[in-house]
């Protein structure tokens, strides 16, 4: 019977023609490799809420609040919450208060409010705003795209 180091040896063992074989399926490996990584960065989920954009030209600096402090009052004050079973408060993703006409007041506490319209709630209709504390830009930001699951 033949074995196949015989063959090897009739044939040429590791030559050339090999090696170059080989540098090609490794650089084609390589790469590859990046592709199928480039996902987890590029398309990074992203905390997000709904966009209250009647809001949008309120001025946080007139309140002396930052920016970011300005921001959370106003998720706090648009989008519904619950506690985890953790306590751990977790806004809501696609769902927002409905609060049409009503003028933002960063001393609101909708909770605590009974005029607030913590009961009026409504699909997102007019996109979502984007955490950037991690991720300054994702496919994810950038499409705007959460489809309703």
């Amino acid at each position: 019977m033949i074995r196949l180091d015989d063959i090897l040896v009739q044939i040429g063992e590791f030559g050339p023609y090999q090696k170059k074989v080989f540098a090609i399926v490794c650089m084609i490996g390589f790469t590859a490799s990046w592709q199928s990584m480039i996902v987890v960065f590029l398309a990074a989920s992203v905390d997000h809420w709904c966009a209250v954009p009647q809001w949008d030209d309120f001025d946080c600096s007139a309140t002396g609040l930052s920016e970011e402090t300005c921001m959370l009052a106003m998720k706090n004050a648009s989008i519904p919450a619950n506690y985890t079973s953790d306590h751990q408060l977790v806004f809501e993703q696609c769902v927002k208060y409905n609060v049409s006409g009503e003028a933002f007041d960063p001393e609101i506490d909708p909770f605590h409010d009974p005029g607030w319209p913590t009961s009026q709630v409504m699909e997102c209709d007019s996109g979502w705003v984007y955490d950037k504390s991690q991720y300054k830009s994702s496919i994810i930001t950038d499409v705007s795209y959460f489809p309703n699951i």
